[in-house]
């Protein structure tokens, strides 16, 4: 699903962006994000308690592309961000890194954390 989603984010780059005749920058970088402590989990509408353990981890994922205005696909292993969540992310990612928030998207989860 992941390589689907980096696969039409690159039709979706700005014109610019893909015309450099120089080497264009690339990074990424992902991070465990799983709770060390029990979580109630969304998606679990029968299940009253919290979490028991940890079966498979929760993840952070980012690509960046560009040289002077890198485009970000940013993935979160989550049922779900809160607008002031999604809100904070994108002042900070302003305010560190000169990234501005064009549009956002989001993909179902079934069950997970919500955020």
């Amino acid at each position: 699903m992941l390589r689907t989603l980096i696969c039409l984010s690159f039709l979706l780059l700005p014109g610019e962006l893909l015309a450099q005749p120089e080497p264009v920058l690339v990074g990424v970088a992902k991070i465990d994000i799983t709770p060390d402590y029990p979580i109630r989990l969304a998606g679990y509408g029968f299940r009253r308690t919290e979490s028991e353990g940890v079966i498979q981890k929760i993840w952070a994922k980012a690509l960046v592309i560009g040289n002077n205005r890198p485009v970000m696909l940013l993935a979160v292993d989550a049922c779900g961000l809160s607008d002031d969540f999604v809100g904070e992310l994108a002042d900070e990612l302003k305010k560190k890194l000169g990234l501005v928030r064009r549009n956002g998207r989001s993909l179902g989860m079934k069950k997970g954390p919500p955020i």
